[in-house]
């Protein structure tokens, strides 16, 4: 009943949300200026939340994904934001 997009261009990352109680939602970050943000300790092995930061712009992202998930994810974002061009 919810769904996340992130679409990563040359420029900038769009992440597009989508739920029955809100509708239709659409956040643009400057793809320089976004990173990527996972909440872990790893010393007791737990995976908190996953956020895409801007400025003072901390967007919380895969809240409906278990840990494992959001862990892997976040590990993709951070490799497609590192490509010099897509």
């Amino acid at each position: 009943r919810r769904t996340e997009r992130i679409v990563i261009t040359e420029h900038e990352l769009v992440l597009e949300r989508l739920s029955e109680a809100q509708g239709r939602e659409e956040q643009r970050f400057v793809r320089r200026w976004v990173r990527v943000d996972l909440e872990e300790d790893r010393e007791r092995e737990l995976i908190g939340g996953l956020y895409l930061v801007s400025g003072a712009t901390r967007t919380a992202i895969g809240t409906f994904l278990p840990p494992s998930e959001r862990r892997e994810l976040a590990g993709q974002l951070k490799a497609a934001l590192a490509i010099p061009r897509i």
